[in-house]
């Protein structure tokens, strides 16, 4: 027997102990549940919540996304795992980074790339390493070391590379105890709305991003105390200025 239930305003329903809710007994049309809501939607779970999916799940966010985990997180992913992403990916790892790869690991970068090591960098091949640069390489394996290049220096000539800086990942402003954000303005007052900035942080970290209409950076969040610069990036200014504490 169907059953139709309208509500034209407020609806409460308090349950004392557990409730249970089945739709339908079989894997077939018409035996399936679904929920609209116009607005916003909260679901407060006061112990433990178990989610299990039998088959496919696909979830479509139109907007940001924002995930807080207290303790740990682990992800387990029995097939292939695929992410694509279309603007930056920033990581920050503040205690050890382990990686395993048992078949073989191919990075290829379209711009430059930095590592910057404050202790020392060791490389071990059970076969040979090769480091080359157009028609100049240098070979180490077992049986010795072979370079090769049209003019070969030693102690003279040449400069080093500076490496490529790092970008500060920006968490959740609830994990941060330092927050700040700059507003930037003309003479007359007419905010620098979509203009193109570079934050310099005082451990050397960058963040490049985009003012919005009213001339505010993104909210920088710190762990700790320190110094940040902003560098506005447009054809008629080049300055550095500070910001707005809010």
């Amino acid at each position: 027997v169907d059953h139709t239930e309208t509500v034209g305003n407020n609806q409460s329903i308090t349950v004392s102990v557990g409730q249970t809710v089945k739709v339908g007994s079989k894997k077939e049309g018409g035996h399936d549940q679904g929920i609209a809501v116009a607005n916003d939607r909260s679901i407060t779970v006061g112990n433990d919540q178990t989610v299990r999916v039998k088959n496919d799940r696909v979830v479509n966010i139109s907007h940001d996304e924002g995930l807080y985990v207290k303790n740990d997180r682990k992800v387990t992913v029995e097939g292939k795992q695929e992410q694509s992403t279309t603007g930056d990916h920033i990581s920050l790892v503040k205690g050890t980074h382990s990686l395993e790869v048992k078949g073989d690991l191919a990075r290829k970068v379209s711009g430059s790339q930095g590592i910057k090591v404050e202790g020392d960098i060791v490389l071990e091949s059970s076969s040979r390493i090769s480091l080359k640069a157009g028609s100049s390489f240098v070979v180490i394996h077992a049986g010795g070391v072979d370079i090769m290049g049209p003019v070969i220096n030693l102690n003279g000539g040449g400069s080093a590379g500076t490496p490529v800086g790092t970008l500060l990942p920006e968490g959740l402003e609830a994990l941060a105890e330092y927050n700040i954000q700059f507003h930037f303005t003309d003479d007359d007052g007419i905010p620098y709305g979509n203009t193109r900035y570079i934050a310099f942080f005082e451990d050397g970290a960058q963040r490049r991003g985009v003012t919005d209409a009213d001339g505010n950076t993104e909210n920088f969040n710190c762990d700790k105390e320190q110094k940040i610069r902003v560098r506005l990036l447009h054809q008629s200014i080049d300055m550095i200025e500070g910001g707005v504490n809010e």
